[in-house]
């Protein structure tokens, strides 16, 4: 997991995250966004595909270009994606 991209969303949202990184500081700071934006987060394994099984799906209801979402072969990587697209959107001021 991007830890550089957990503590950056962790501090856009006034939280701090322990030296050692974890997915449960990944899921906080990811919980703290959705809070934020009323919206929804989800982490799918999907058993029936081959390949790209897991999926990370972030949206809410203000967010003008849709949802993010990435599928991908590992969990560490759809999270980090949805980290930083989430850092930009914060940055951007499309987000809470």
């Amino acid at each position: 997991m991007n830890k550089m991209a957990i503590d950056e969303l962790g501090s856009l949202y006034g939280l701090s995250v322990p030296e050692v990184c974890a997915l449960d500081d990944a899921m906080r700071v990811l919980q703290a966004a959705a809070a934020a934006n009323r919206a929804f987060f989800i982490i799918k394994f999907d058993g029936e595909r081959a390949t790209k099984r897991f999926t990370v799906i972030f949206n809410a209801p203000d967010l003008q270009r849709g949802i993010v979402r990435m599928d991908g072969d590992e969990m560490g990587e759809c999270i980090d994606y949805a980290l930083m697209e989430l850092i930009n959107l914060k940055r951007s001021g499309e987000i809470q």
